[in-house]
């Protein structure tokens, strides 16, 4: 079994935050739908201080 490396790490997390960024309207659009809009904002803020 091989273990994650720390920059291992970093690439996967760097990736998720330019995902999360790409569709952050995408993620408010879905969840203004059932809830208040603030998903993709939310998640953008959380994972770019990660």
């Amino acid at each position: 079994m091989q273990a994650f490396t720390n920059q291992a790490v970093s690439v996967i997390v760097n990736k998720l935050i330019l995902t999360i960024l790409e569709n952050k309207k995408y993620f408010s659009d879905i969840d203004g739908l059932i809830g208040d809009g603030d998903h993709g904002i939310n998640m953008n803020k959380g994972l770019t201080m990660c």
